[in-house]
């Protein structure tokens, strides 16, 4: 394939596509991963401690999780956008169809084995647990084409099979991003920039509409499905990953604005765990809450991983074994969790576990095990399969 001749040559790319090979390894950033997955464990123990009649630890557990995903998702759209700006720089262009290849091995796999597992559970043994509902064929078949998001907002379904709405959101945007990084390779930055300045406002008229002219009753599920479907928030950290890249050295010099982010940071999850927005209005509020707030979050995130990955004082902040074997699981963290939880509510009542630390050791002690023993013996084999779609 004469890639000058495809992908328009490097004579045509902006300063971020070009110049010298980039490290294919980022610092810390498996850190954040754990990070991310941890908050997501948090909230769904919470959501475990409600359903069992227990009391909850406190109302902001339950934020967790909407956190941690738009942790994922900015990640994501960094790392991604990163690693495409290497192969371009080395290759002189993208391969797209590999592009699809690696991820297709590494999301679809553990995706369709925890599909697989939720909907024996539906089928078999729906009334063991309250965290299993009966099996929806119409909600299997928005799971099964990729759309997970689609059949959560308007089945809701099984915690262990609902948990891969967000999987199903970043495939999506693997698909349609690559296309996108090759038409604003000249000025991506401004191209970035007027796409969330376009879509962001874009989402909001349109889950206002629904909010106040939705007479039909599935008004709220495309709500739900707008409101996960955070493009936007994966963008915002392709964005930063170029500003970072053509900034570098600004960047690495500017670490007293970790500070200030992670304080923002803050305040943001506090107000949002005391559900501050809602009491705006009853459209407005949950507009914040579901699109604004997560894209501040996401906007944040975003600009804290340039930080740990480009400043040199924050090299090692998470570079740890420990946190680094966390983070290459975490994708298991994510999914197994959930079915961990679901085991739990269908243990006899005599050894229910009430006590919230043996239930969070519990939890993540099982999940941790499982997904080890998931990455060595099933995702690893399916890795290795991809390499050879790798070119950097």
């Amino acid at each position: 394939m004469n890639n000058r001749g495809v992908h328009g040559g490097q004579d045509r790319i902006g300063p971020e596509l070009s110049g010298e090979p980039m490290p294919t390894y980022l610092p810390n950033l498996n850190g954040v991963r754990f990070i991310a997955a941890l908050t997501v464990v948090l909230s769904h123990v919470e959501q475990y401690r409600s359903v069992m009649g227990l009391p909850n630890l406190s109302p902001m557990m339950g934020v967790f999780a909407g956190f941690g995903v738009d942790i994922f998702f900015a990640l994501s759209g960094f790392l991604i956008t990163y690693l495409l700006i290497a192969e371009q720089r080395k290759q002189g262009s993208i391969h797209i169809g590999h592009f699809y290849m690696r991820r297709i091995f590494r999301i679809w796999p553990l995706y369709f084995l925890i599909l697989a597992i939720g909907t024996c559970l539906e089928l078999f043994a729906s009334d063991m647990s309250p965290m299993i509902a009966p099996f929806n064929l119409d909600a299997f078949r928005y799971y099964l084409l990729f759309v997970p998001q689609v059949g959560k907002a308007f089945f809701l379904g099984s915690l262990c099979v609902a948990i891969l709405w967000s999987i199903g959101v970043e495939e999506l945007f693997y698909v349609v991003f690559p296309w996108i990084f090759r038409k604003i390779r000249k000025s991506p930055l401004r191209h970035l920039t007027v796409i969330i300045a376009v879509l962001l406002p874009l989402k909001v008229i349109a889950i206002y509409l629904l909010f106040k002219y939705g007479a039909e009753s599935n008004s709220q599920g495309w709500i739900k499905t707008l409101a996960m479907t955070r493009f936007e928030n994966l963008l915002v950290g392709a964005m930063v990953a170029f500003l970072a890249l053509k900034h570098r050295a600004f960047v690495a010099k500017t670490v007293w604005a970790f500070a200030p982010i992670l304080i923002l940071l803050a305040a943001v999850f506090v107000l949002s765990a005391m559900k501050v927005n809602f009491y705006l209005s009853p459209s407005i509020g949950p507009i914040l809450q579901t699109v604004v707030t997560p894209f501040i979050v996401s906007l944040c995130v975003a600009m804290l991983l340039a930080l740990l990955v480009f400043a040199p004082r924050f090299a090692t902040v998470m570079e740890h074994a420990w946190l680094n074997y966390l983070g290459k699981i975490s994708y298991g963290l994510y999914v197994y969790h959930c079915l961990v939880l679901t085991l739990f509510t269908m243990l006899p009542s005599t050894v229910t576990i009430t006590s919230w630390p043996v239930l969070l050791a519990a939890t993540l002690g099982s999940t941790i095990l499982l997904a080890g023993i998931s990455y060595r013996l099933f995702e690893r084999p399916f890795l290795r399969s991809s390499a050879r779609y790798r070119h950097i």
